[in-house]
């Protein structure tokens, strides 16, 4: 069914959904100092106190949102956790209102600020869930069944006192409308939106196929005119049993095929047949790859995906899910500042390709575009600054580690207090070099880069102040990295 409920908080609280877990020790949990959902020495413990209540197939066993920053975590209580920016996110303060909507019927948690509808935070849920608070340092919170107001978009919602598989009763707005109207009318967009994208399809279809006409034809397709009397329409029947593509040349089959557009699309081509999506290695055939992995090179490389963040090369063998396809794939989605670490950095953009430090001098933070993990190959990315920041790259690091940084006050990779906490973060990816995080002045042209080991270097760090080409930059300027991770410069 559908459920909400309304906090007041004071201080920055958590508040979420939680699995029911029946034979849980509460008294053993009473006697620990600190205690949350997502502690990774109690996974284990919660999964085996569900008791014969199951979870169903949902894996979302936790969620919550942050007063604080905003931002929604979840966990499976195994192996995932995730920290997400969600459309409409905005932190709470003290004396804030946060309204929950929990709808299982479609599995999703949306949120509400002082009875203003924010948005979806978390989708894909399902199975029995119960409402909880985490309480941080100075924090509280208090808990009611919501009566969202009009203005929020939402009916008042009276319980029922049976069982929690009862339906919900639902008293109309001041308006006359009810959520079953509110269901309805998002139907209806969603239809008209899936109409409109089914007649953008249609019409490309018609254009991919006069494109492929010309080809088709050259293959000794035969139509067959059918005819009765001249008083009866014509029909023509084209048979098609086998066209043999080693006879047309690869490169014309390539051209054509990149009209297809996007990297989805040349997904589907490559799983029609092994002659667009097999790998081999063709003998006298530049390629190394399958013919729709060369057209994603070729858009790659001709600047038709002209985005920030690009792949510009492949390293030579590899495979696997690193393919040209996903490489247009990536292409096709500009990068974005996914996490902000430090409590004075902002979005400045709402589409989060910006970010910018509302605090003054001495507060430092990190902006990171942390969904965008470069392994191997030559990547390319551009910024544009205002005033002095500092920018570079650093090691990836996991989601919970990224979550308990982002309650500082004030962040800074070369701050020597949290090189402890980066190096717990080191997972093999990181490989056998020291230099995990690098990064560039625009005041003096200067270079940093750390191992995060206090004891090499100046605190340590090492400053590189006289590198060949060294300049400065200021605001209005558009600063260029490129990475070769093939040669391991930038």
């Amino acid at each position: 069914g559908i459920h909400y409920a309304e906090f007041e908080i004071r201080g920055c609280p958590y508040i979420g959904i939680v699995r029911p877990m029946p034979n849980l020790d509460l008294q053993r949990l009473a006697r620990r100092e600190d205690f949350h959902f997502f502690d990774m020495e109690f996974f284990d413990y919660f999964l085996a106190a569900r008791g014969v209540r199951k979870f169903g197939v949902g894996i979302v066993h936790a969620c919550e949102y942050c007063c604080e920053d905003g931002y929604s975590s979840w966990t499976d209580w195994d192996d995932k956790q995730d920290i997400m920016n969600w459309d409409g996110m905005e932190y709470c303060r003290t004396g804030d209102t946060v309204g929950m909507l929990l709808d299982l019927g479609v599995g999703i948690l949306t949120i509400y600020k002082n009875s203003r509808r924010l948005g979806v935070m978390k989708d894909g849920l399902s199975g029995p869930y119960c409402w909880y608070a985490s309480l941080t340092r100075n924090s509280a919170v208090s808990i009611k069944r919501g009566e969202a107001s009009s203005a929020g978009g939402l009916p008042r919602f009276q319980m029922t006192d049976g069982q929690s598989n009862e339906r919900l009763k639902t008293t109309a707005r001041a308006d006359g409308r009810n959520i079953n109207d509110a269901i309805n009318d998002a139907h209806e967009l969603e239809i008209g939106a899936l109409e409109s994208k089914v007649a953008r399809l249609k019409r490309q279809l018609q254009r991919q196929n006069a494109l492929l006409r010309p080809l088709l034809l050259s293959q000794r397709l035969r139509p067959l005119r059918l005819q009765e009397n001249h008083n009866e329409l014509s029909v023509t029947v084209s048979t098609l049993t086998k066209v043999n593509l080693s006879y047309v040349d690869t490169s014309l089959i390539a051209q054509v095929a990149s009209f297809v557009g996007a990297s989805r699309e040349l997904l589907n081509l490559a799983l029609t047949c092994k002659a667009f999506g097999w790998w081999q290695s063709r003998s006298g055939s530049e390629w190394d790859w399958s013919l729709a992995d060369e057209v994603a090179r070729q858009m790659v490389c001709s600047g038709q995906n002209n985005i920030n963040g690009v792949r510009v090369s492949l390293p030579r063998y590899v495979r696997g899910m690193r393919t040209w396809l996903s490489i247009l794939h990536e292409s096709e989605r500009p990068l974005k500042f996914n996490t902000l670490l430090g409590r004075h950095i902002e979005y400045s953009s709402g589409d989060r390709t910006s970010a910018r430090n509302s605090a003054g001098r001495g507060y430092f933070g990190e902006a990171l575009a942390s969904g965008f993990v470069m392994m191997s190959g030559i990547h390319y990315a551009e910024f544009q600054i205002i005033g002095n920041p500092h920018f570079g790259i650093v090691r990836p690091m996991p989601n919970i580690i990224l979550r308990m940084l982002a309650r500082h006050e004030t962040l800074d990779f070369f701050e020597n207090e949290f090189y402890d906490d980066f190096l717990a973060a080191r997972t093999d990816e990181w490989g056998d070099g020291n230099v995990h995080a690098c990064q560039y002045f625009c005041r003096h042209g200067g270079a940093i880069c750390t191992s995060f080991k206090e004891e090499e270097g100046y605190r340590g760090y090492y400053w590189n102040r006289s590198w060949e080409g060294k300049e400065s930059s200021m605001t209005g300027d558009a600063i260029g990295m490129l990475l070769n991770l093939d040669e391991g410069t930038l």
